[in-house]
This record gives structure tokens, C-alpha cells and sequence, in this order.
């Protein structure tokens, strides 16, 4: 099919490069692309080979920049899907690192990675960590935008999340209520996300044994 063909032509391409030089850019792009396509294979482990060598060649070449970010993050993802924590654990803090340098540190892609790096404490089951840095991101997120925005509903479900693990169900209620009011105020009502946070807040419900507040 057109994958197969896609991946014969970037293999050709690779081998080209290496021919050339084994540490240009244009290969470092090449394995880029070759990571994508593994990873809508669901070749995981082959997608991380490539991005990790992709990332190697551009801290070489080029440094700290936004190709590094972006292929940082891919990295994130793999050992996301993989489960293997710690490693993603190292590769989201350099991510956030990097991102910090390249676009300075009031960007929204900063807050991205703080929420990245607090959800990735929070499945590591690290929920002081956790609380921290999605209190960071929420903060941070406050002052990007207006508190009608959907990406702070987002930090704020995220640290009433580790709240909820936490057993203090009364501030998890406070900060799951309020990402609930801001995306009723930005989103569809039916909407996954809104969804989300009605199971979450049923679930404290339940928890505190109160079904009248």
C-alpha cells in the first residue's frame, strides 16, 4: 500500500544520506519523517529508534531549537505508550528544558510541557510532584490567558485528579467545579472533556458520601 511505498522511498533516502554524511540535517529530517510513519504502524520501537537518532544529529548540528522540541516530545510520547515512565520522565524535562531556551519562558508551549510533565508524575503515582507541578501549570496558564480558557480547565481536572488520589476529595471537588464551569462557558455541553469531569465529580460525590450539596 502507500505506506509500504513511503517507507521504501524514505529508506532510499537514508541510505543516500549516509552515503553523503551520516550527521546532516536533510538525514536528521529524513528519520523525522520515518518515525511518523512507524508510528501510525504502531512500530513503536522502531519509531524510537529513528526519533532518537534524528535527535541526536540536531543537537549536533544545530542545537537548542525547535526541531529539537518537536523531536523531544515525540520521544515523550513513545515511552508514554510504552509505559516506561522513568525514561519519559528524563526526556519530558529536557523537553521542557529546551522549550524554556528556544521560545522563552512565558510561551504556551511551556505550559504544555509543565502539563506533560505533571500528568507523567501523576501516572508515576509521584502525586506531591504531581500536585506541584499541575498547581505550576494552572498558575501558569492563568496568566497566559483568561480563566474562561479551556487549557486551564485542563490543569485545573489534572490537579483535582492527584487531589482525588490524595483523599482530599474537598479540594479536588473545588478545582474539578471550577474546570467544569469554564468548559460549560467554552465548549459543548456534550463535549468528551465536559463528560470527563462529571464522572470525576461523581466519583468524589460518592466518595465524601454527600449526594445533596
Amino acid at each position: 500500500g502507500d505506506q509500504s511505498i513511503a517507507m521504501k522511498l524514505l529508506e532510499e533516502c537514508l541510505q543516500l544520506t549516509k552515503e553523503q554524511s551520516e550527521l546532516s540535517l536533510e538525514r536528521a529530517g529524513i528519520l523525522f519523517d520515518k518515525g511518523d510513519l512507524h508510528l501510525d504502524l504502531n512500530d513503536f520501537g522502531m519509531a524510537l529508534q529513528c526519533y532518537q537518532e534524528s535527535f541526536k544529529i540536531k543537537m549536533q548540528k544545530i542545537g537548542q531549537s525547535p526541531a529539537v522540541v518537536s523531536t523531544l516530545l515525540k520521544i515523550v510520547r513513545l515511552h508514554r505508550i510504552e509505559e516506561n515512565w522513568e525514561e519519559a520522565l528524563s526526556f519530558v524535562k529536557k523537553a521542557l528544558d529546551v522549550t524554556e531556551r528556544v521560545y522563552g519562558e512565558n510561551d504556551d508551549r511551556v505550559g504544555d510541557v509543565l502539563f506533560e510533565l505533571a500528568d507523567i508524575q501523576f501516572k508515576m503515582s509521584r502525586y506531591m510532584e504531581a500536585m506541584n507541578m499541575f498547581s505550576d501549570c494552572v498558575d501558569f496558564r492563568r496568566k497566559q490567558s483568561s480563566n474562561s480558557q479551556p487549557d486551564v480547565a485542563e490543569a485545573l481536572e489534572g490537579l483535582g485528579k492527584v487531589h482525588l488520589e490524595m483523599g482530599d476529595y474537598e479540594k479536588a471537588y473545588q478545582c474539578l467545579v471550577e474546570a467544569l464551569e469554564i468548559r460549560q462557558a467554552t465548549m459543548e455541553q456534550e463535549s468528551p472533556d465536559t463528560a470527563t469531569t462529571f464522572h470525576l465529580l461523581g466519583v468524589i460525590e460518592r466518595k465524601l458520601g454527600d449526594y445533596e450539596r
